[in-house]
């Protein structure tokens, strides 16, 4: 089997890659000498979970999964990564084994950037620093909002909270919602805590409903504010009970 073969990096590329797109061109011409990129083939790993690597990866182009495997195998999926995206930056930060596995979606250019250079970036560049500490702030929101989901709400409100989420990353126009590139119903169980067969239950009932519809492969969220008080009303029962 041929070895990855590398791809070259320079300014340009790092302009779109959201931690670097506001350094001016030089900088980030530094940076790309110091980095390394490669193209990952769908279903690839980039790194394991509790792996000993400790380089911070970014997503040139493609879409990686994070995910967890429990001790009894259970698979939890914490969310997808797009183009643009930075990841691995807790092992980089107190150099302890990774706490999540990421496996790339569909074909990929994933750079990296080796943890003694990324930190000396963040000591250097305070603005950096400073985003990757709010990214971080998110990413914490965002798992304490799993946890309050999974612990207090049922498999249909945590399908409709992840559809809200994709909803996020779509496109949004009088009220309706686009999501591309949605998850299988499997991605979506792993997501959730639950089986491929609740969520296809609940996806055809919110079809049913009029909530939901497909487009030629574009899942339509027809009215993504009665989701979102349907979401709001089921958290504030749950906070009650």
């Amino acid at each position: 089997m041929n070895a990855p073969r590398p791809v070259a990096l320079s300014a340009h590329t790092l302009a779109a890659l959201e931690l670097f797109a506001n350094l001016p061109p030089a900088e980030r011409d530094a940076i790309a000498q110091t980095m390394r990129a490669r193209r990952y083939a769908p279903g690839e790993l980039v790194f394991s979970q509790n792996d000993g690597s400790s380089d911070v990866h970014f997503i040139v182009s493609g879409r990686a999964r994070v995910t967890y495997y429990s001790g009894h195998g259970k698979e939890i999926a914490f969310r997808e990564l797009l183009a643009g995206k930075t990841f691995g930056e807790l092992a980089a930060l107190d150099a302890g084994p990774r706490s999540a596995r990421v496996e790339v979606i569909e074909e990929s250019i994933i750079a990296r950037l080796e943890r003694g250079d990324f930190l000396a970036l963040l000591s250097r560049q305070p603005q950096i620093a400073f985003d990757v500490m709010r990214e971080l702030a998110c990413t914490v929101r965002r798992l304490s909002d799993r946890v309050i989901e999974f612990s207090t709400i049922g498999v249909r409100e945590r399908l409709h909270a992840e559809l809200l989420r994709l909803a996020e990353r779509g496109e949004t126009v009088d009220n309706e919602a686009r999501i591309r590139n949605c998850p299988t119903h499997s991605a979506l169980a792993t997501h959730i805590s639950t089986h491929r067969e609740a969520v296809s239950r609940e996806l055809s009932a919110l079809k049913r409903a009029g909530l939901l519809r497909k487009e030629k492969g574009v899942l339509i969220i027809t009215d993504l504010a009665r989701l979102t008080d349907m979401v709001v009303a089921a958290r504030r029962e749950s906070a009650a009970g």
